[in-house]
């Protein structure tokens, strides 16, 4: 009997050496079995699959089909023959082998397995997927062929079944760690982010040391917000495996979300030195760098990144946007470039693109940009708005308007876009258009502080409304915005010695080819030793202007980019006595908010606003006795004002102006009257008012020239004006854009008389009147803003050209037009009055202006002592 059995003993230990990786001590028992029982199904099956172990296909197919001939009904040797054939590049006979197998055992789960298998190699997922499903359904008591399976799916992306596998596992050995683990992750990329995180959970009680489960676990904490905990997972992990970078690397990423970039920059740098060859952690160290303002650094680390990886876009454009920060253009356009030949719809490579060449003055080349950013993605909002932004400084509104209605469809809740909406209406002079456009934005964005600024700088445009209510929006606007920011404000530790050099800095974003520009240069160059210059540029664009202002100061700051927070703290840390804003609610990016924080202990506003701030912490403002007579404007005022009498104005006239010709009207049949103020200060009232002077001079024409009248909305609205007041386009000469200064001066020599604007007055245009031999007719209101014109004309001796009210203006403008030996008269002196007036003596005005100073800088370290000694 022992003897009859030798075969399945050989078996057996065949089965069992098999099991051990003795591979040719089993072959030999299985084939030792096949020679004792040559019939026996069992051998010939073991023999087949040991050979196929050893990589012998060709016999171990000729045992199974052997094992097959002697029992078809043999499924375990189908599936067997099936991994044979499927070895051999011969899929489609081992499917036929699988489904024969399933044939004959239909909830043979190896078969549908093995089918799985081979169809998912052939692409065919869908029948794949269908008999990995029929297998796991098969074989719900086998947890280990239900964790196969689960593995299997999971690594086709079959997340959910995969899920049902794990879980029975689990469920059925609920310390199952690679079970638990294998269940969190795939929990995890099916989204199912709360029970995933449950599954590590419970898997670290039972596991406490699992350090890729500690990692999983905190990518899931720091994705759902949770970053405090998602950093305890990352450092645990990091205990228990230091050596490994992606740890580093994930926690430097939390640690820049928690705006921890001094801790997330040493992180990186501790991925960095474990595994310096990964570009991605190098261009995230980049990113950190960039936002501690180490841009140098930033931009080796960005290039690190490019070197490891030069095909990658992304690591091009933020290499372009450090490189702008330094102000190193051409380099950044160039890695903005290789972003784009990279990846050619890499649209913020296009925007930011725009944006550098906009600033640059390329004004081409950045709308091209734009275009194609639209052109790649309309529906983003900004790409419109910032088009929109190009065609306005172009004077083009009807385009801007166009974008910016474009980008507020498309963010109908975001109020700078209807603020760039009002702008551009407001440059049509589309008054009440604008006004409402300010005001939705305001609704849309209360705290919208510079929406409350361009709404504050429409209302001196707008004719509706009386000082007292101008007063109270910029109250408003102080109360809102400004107050606030009191708390913020500390003691001054200056040295309070009254006849000390004082430290003054000036603000602007104007320290260029500007009006504030062209007036305030030869201050500079004026102030004596007794004031230490410091200018604080928030100039984007420098130009010759800029340049020859900056050699006249002591020091020069560039707060470009820099918030008013940081910008107040630097002017705290420069130990400035008296801080000069020159711009109030100006649209070109004032810095109101910064002086609302008093990083010094004088604050004076001048110059680029005809109005009150409405900001407690601004302590005066610089006028005269002309533009701010006493007793008529300060109710009107947070301010004190200072009046630099006899005049708050320096010109500097330019010095490419070109030689004065005679009045025109000499050699024409008619007087021509002329403007070249903006156009938004040419309201409707205003155009009634210069209708009347054209009818009642015979014959006169009326010479208009400003940018906006280059756009068809613009021009068509003038025309409509003058001929609802009865004046035709025939009698109406309107110019746009002059590219040259020289050319916009010599356009004065076509003008015999200039028309001030009402209630805004001009102030520049004023100026280049009078320089070119233009007498200026103005009429006087009540208010600062409309009171320009009288300081001006005064300073200059020029008072009978001062109206008081519409009928006077008539009177002076018709009896000028019709006195043309005065007109010539007028030609040729008025240049030489204005050099000699006190509007062009700087020694005197800084003279003025630096004792104005010190009245106040010693009132201040009057103060300051009486406070010390209580």
């Amino acid at each position: 009997m022992a003897d009859a059995n030798r075969h399945e003993t050989r078996y057996r230990m065949g089965m069992t050496l098999a099991r051990q990786g003795q591979f040719e001590q089993a072959l030999a028992a299985f084939e030792e079995a096949v020679r004792l029982k040559p019939d026996w199904a069992e051998g010939h099956f073991g023999l087949g699959m040991t050979l196929l172990s050893r990589g012998r296909p060709e016999p171990a197919a000729r045992a199974l089909r052997r094992a097959i001939d002697l029992q078809p009904h043999y499924p375990e040797a189908l599936v067997g023959l099936g991994e044979v054939l499927q070895r051999q590049h011969r899929a489609d006979e081992a499917a036929k082998a699988y489904r024969q197998a399933i044939a004959l055992s239909p909830n043979h789960a190896p078969a549908h397995i093995a089918l799985a298998s081979l169809l998912h190699s052939q692409g065919k997922v869908g029948e794949a997927v269908a008999a990995a499903e029929t297998a796991a359904a098969a074989a719900t008591s086998d947890l280990r062929l239900q964790d196969y399976l689960g593995n299997l799916l999971a690594s086709w992306g079959r997340f959910e079944p995969a899920i049902a596998c794990f879980r029975a596992v689990v469920e059925a050995q609920p310390t199952n760690a690679p079970a638990l683990y294998n269940l969190a992750n795939s929990l995890r990329a099916a989204a199912h982010h709360d029970e995933a995180i449950q599954q590590y959970e419970h898997l670290l009680t039972i596991e406490p040391g699992h350090a890729s489960a500690l990692n999983n676990l905190g990518n899931l904490l720091q994705a759902s917000g949770r970053r405090q905990q998602a950093i305890e997972c990352y450092r645990k992990a990091i205990e228990l495996d230091p050596k490994v970078a992606a740890l580093h690397n994930n926690l430097a990423n939390c640690l820049r979300a928690e705006g921890r970039d001094e801790d997330a920059a040493a992180a990186y740098q501790r991925a960095i030195e474990l595994d310096p060859k990964q570009p991605a952690v190098h261009n995230n160290l980049a990113n950190s760098l960039e936002a501690l303002d180490r841009h140098y650094d930033a931009i080796d680390a960005y290039q690190r990144a490019i070197a490891l990886q030069p095909d990658r876009a992304e690591f091009h454009y933020n290499l372009g946007n450090s490189l702008r920060q330094l102000g190193r253009e051409h380099e950044a356009i160039a890695a903005y470039q290789r972003a784009l030949s990279l990846q050619s719809d890499h649209v913020e490579a296009l925007y930011n693109m725009g944006n550098l060449l906009q600033t640059r003055g390329q004004e081409e080349e950045a709308i091209a940009c734009y275009e194609k950013a639209i052109e790649r993605n309309p529906k983003e909002p900004a790409l419109h708005n910032n088009l929109g932004l190009i065609y306005r400084v172009r004077g083009a509104h009807d385009k801007a308007i166009e974008c910016y209605q474009r980008a507020s469809a498309l963010a109908p809740d975001f109020a700078p876009y209807l603020m760039n909406l009002g702008t551009s209406l407001k440059g049509q002079g589309r008054h009440e258009e604008a006004l409402q456009a300010y005001r939705e934005s305001l609704r849309l964005a209360p705290n919208f502080a510079a929406g409350s600024s361009n709404l504050l700088l429409m209302l001196n445009y707008h004719t509706g409304f009386s000082p007292r209510e101008v007063f109270e929006e910029h109250l408003r606007y102080g109360q809102q915005h400004a107050s606030p920011l009191a708390a913020e404000i500390l003691p001054h530790e200056l040295d309070p010695n009254p006849d000390r050099p004082m430290r003054v800095g000036y603000v602007s974003g104007d320290f260029k080819s500007h009006s504030v520009g062209f007036f305030i240069e030869s201050i500079f160059a004026a102030h004596t030793d007794q004031v230490k210059l410091i200018c604080y540029s928030d100039v984007e664009r420098a130009d010759a202007i800029t340049h020859r202002i900056r050699q006249n100061a002591k020091l020069w700051r560039n707060i470009s980019g820099f918030s008013d927070k940081k910008a107040a703290g630097l002017i705290r840390q420069d130990r400035v006595d008296i801080l000069v804003d020159l711009s109030g609610h100006t649209a070109a990016g004032h810095r109101m908010l910064l002086f609302a924080r008093k990083p010094a202990p004088i604050q004076l506003t001048y110059l680029g606003y005809p109005n009150t701030t409405g900001i407690a912490a601004i302590d005066y403002r610089i006028t005269d006795s002309y533009a701010d007579p006493p007793g008529m404007t300060e109710q009107f005022h947070t301010e004190q004002l200072l009046r630099l009498d006899p005049c708050a104005w320096c010109y500097q006239a330019a010095p490419d102006a070109c030689e004065i010709t005679g009045p025109p009207a000499m050699s024409a049949d008619h007087v021509t009257f002329g403007s070249f103020n903006n156009i938004a200060k040419v309201n409707a009232k205003l155009i009634a008012l210069w209708s009347r002077l054209l009818l009642r001079v015979p014959g006169s024409r009326l010479f208009f020239k400003e940018r906006s009248l280059d756009d068809p909305t613009s021009r068509a609205r003038v025309v409509d004006l003058f001929r609802m007041n009865g004046i035709g386009e025939d009698r109406l000469d309107l110019r746009g854009w002059e590219p040259q200064h020289q050319q916009h001066l010599e356009a004065y020599n076509h003008v015999d008389v200039a028309l001030d604007t009402y209630p805004y007055h001009g102030t520049t245009t004023t100026c280049e009147a009078i320089w070119m031999g233009v007498p200026v007719v103005t009429l006087a209101g009540k208010t600062h803003v409309s009171r320009v014109g009288v300081s001006l004309l005064s300073n200059v001796g020029l008072d009978e050209l001062i109206s008081c009210d519409e009928e006077q203006f008539l009177n002076i403008a018709a009896g000028l037009a019709q006195d043309l030996p005065r007109l010539a008269q007028l030609r040729h002196s008025l240049r030489p009055r204005l050099a000699a007036s006190p509007l062009m003596d700087a020694v005197d005005f800084v003279a003025r202006l630096e004792r104005a100073y010190r009245q106040v800088w010693r009132r201040w370290c009057s103060d300051a002592q009486r406070k010390k000694h209580g």
